[in-house]
């Protein structure tokens, strides 16, 4: 809202994408970037997929741990570290994929720590 204001801009809302890479059966030794989901091969001719991962460092208080752990094992989130700072506050640390974050993680991690 702000650019349009200031800037008189017109403001174009997409959603964001992931760029994945793709290893064909034909050719495994050649990877193929796919960052439309338009784009993606036929699963019957991939060998597998790559993604890209995020080390999440979350520090928040002990009372919020259990739901911060939940929404990360939910978005397919493997749980690295968990250090207990104080008597209050926990640092955990997930390796998520980016593709389960980029959308709404945020929205739903102030949610769980109110």
């Amino acid at each position: 809202q702000r650019l349009q204001q200031e800037h008189d801009a017109e403001i174009i809302i997409t959603n964001p994408t992931v760029p994945f890479i793709a290893r064909m059966i034909k050719d495994p030794d050649q990877p193929v970037k796919v960052s439309n989901p338009s784009m993606f091969p036929d699963p019957t001719e991939v060998v597998d997929f790559e993604e890209p991962i995020v080390k999440a460092t979350i520090i928040v208080p002990g009372e919020y741990i259990g739901e911060i752990m939940e929404l990360c094992k939910t978005r397919r989130g493997v749980q690295t570290d968990l250090q207990y700072l104080d008597h209050s506050q926990v640092l955990a640390v997930f390796e998520l994929p980016l593709a389960e974050i980029v959308i709404d993680f945020y929205d739903y991690l102030k949610s769980c720590s109110k």
